[in-house]
């Protein structure tokens, strides 16, 4: 995994953990939330292009990953 796509999913991870902790308003949460699972998924998706998929493809959520 590139030192780049790390530092921005630790970044976008941050700012969610601080929204949560400060109380800020729900959407702001949410906003920070959906961002930080798009970072991870496209880090998981660029990980999983490199591997053999052996499951039958499903997504579980909106996320090309099938996290969150």
């Amino acid at each position: 995994m590139p030192a780049v796509d790390l530092r921005a999913a630790l970044d976008v991870l941050d700012n969610f953990e601080r929204a949560v902790v400060e109380h800020d308003d729900r959407l702001l949460v949410e906003a920070r939330r959906m961002r930080c699972l798009a970072i991870l998924d496209g880090i998981i998706g660029g990980l999983k292009t490199r591997r053999v998929h052996g499951n039958s493809g499903k997504v579980r959520s909106g996320f090309s990953s099938g996290i969150a």
